[in-house]
């Protein structure tokens, strides 16, 4: 159980920076490929995209956020009240 918490890090900061690569990407396939052919890079969305306009570049998104959010939920459910 000790090598648990670790692992949980892990996921979590590979769901971080995995949305935040993805995010400009989160178009059609073919939009992404006419804005940034091979997404290789952090970078920042498309100045046009409806929910990420405004992030910068290897930002997080609300998906992040949300999960932070469930995961700190769980955590105070299992908590023991003192």
């Amino acid at each position: 159980m000790d090598d648990l918490l670790p692992k949980l890090h892990g996921c979590l900061a590979g769901l971080a920076i995995g949305d935040a690569w993805g995010m400009p990407g989160q178009l059609t396939p073919a939009r992404t490929r006419e804005l940034y052919g091979k997404i290789t890079t952090f970078l920042e969305p498309p100045k046009d995209d409806p929910v990420h306009d405004g992030l910068k570049a290897g930002q997080a998104t609300d998906d992040t956020l949300a999960t932070l959010a469930i995961v700190k939920s769980i955590i105070l459910i299992r908590l023991p009240v003192r």
